[in-house]
């Protein structure tokens, strides 16, 4: 994907409550030009998924956590203290409880806090250089679309998904009923489009600021992760419907 090296990093997620097997959850690990690291998500900091960030050339300057839906964040913490110098960035609002509702953020949090690491995206000085990002906000629900320049990348959390049966074995069997229902069969849909219909004008006003990205792929947290090279036509067609009146 363009000129950017960028490690794709999965561990499971197998949500009981959805008639899928495996949701999976996926972060990225960009290497800038400065030879150090940037992580776009926060997986569980297992020995082996340490290990895995260990083997890139740099070390850990920042922890992206671009959404406040609790499966993206509940890990960050421990994230972070394996690496205790780098940023921490989060979502404008995120330690007074900003998106979804999950009480307990400042005792969840309170090491990343004391050693003063913590910054907002789009707020505090220091973003990562390689990357930009847009944030939608609204009540009950935040997450930034995550901007990576040197691979023409977009990150999303759960703005957009995708299942790609013939390109993802995992996915082969997937209940196809389901999957069309919810317009990730085959093709990136807006798994939370409930929120984005609400809330026309802030998605509007957000996808237009991803709209100005120059990407062409998207990198997306669950399901399959990676859509290459038709990825501004995939999301902009799951999104048409935002233009409707």
């Amino acid at each position: 994907m363009g000129d950017g090296n960028v490690t794709l990093f999965s561990q499971p997620l197998k949500p009981g409550y959805l008639p899928i097997p495996d949701i999976r959850l996926h972060s990225y690990g960009v290497e800038n030009k400065d030879e150090t690291v940037t992580l776009v998500g926060a997986l569980a900091p297992t020995e082996e998924h340490v290990s895995q960030i260990s083997e890139l050339p740099g070390r850990v300057r920042d922890i992206v956590v671009p959404s406040t839906s609790p499966e993206h964040f509940l890990f960050a913490p421990a994230l972070s203290e394996r690496f205790p110098e780098a940023n921490l960035w989060v979502i404008p609002g995120f330690m007074k409880g900003a998106g979804v509702p999950l009480p307990g953020r400042s005792l969840l949090f309170r090491g990343p806090s004391e050693r003063g690491v913590i910054r907002e995206i789009g707020v505090d000085e220091g973003f990562p250089a390689g990357l930009d990002c847009a944030v939608f906000s609204v009540k009950l629900f935040a997450e930034a679309a995550v901007y990576i320049k040197s691979a023409k990348a977009v990150v999303f959390s759960d703005l957009a998904l995708k299942m790609d049966t013939k390109g993802d074995p995992e996915y082969r069997n997937v209940n196809e009923f389901l999957a069309r229902q919810a317009g990730i069969y085959d093709e990136v849909g807006a798994i939370t489009k409930v929120v984005l219909e609400e809330y026309k004008d802030e998605a509007r006003v957000f996808f237009d600021a991803v709209g100005r990205f120059d990407y062409e792929h998207l990198l997306l947290s669950h399901a399959t992760p990676v859509v290459q090279g038709t990825g501004r036509e995939e999301l902009e067609r799951a999104m048409a419907f935002l233009r409707d009146e």
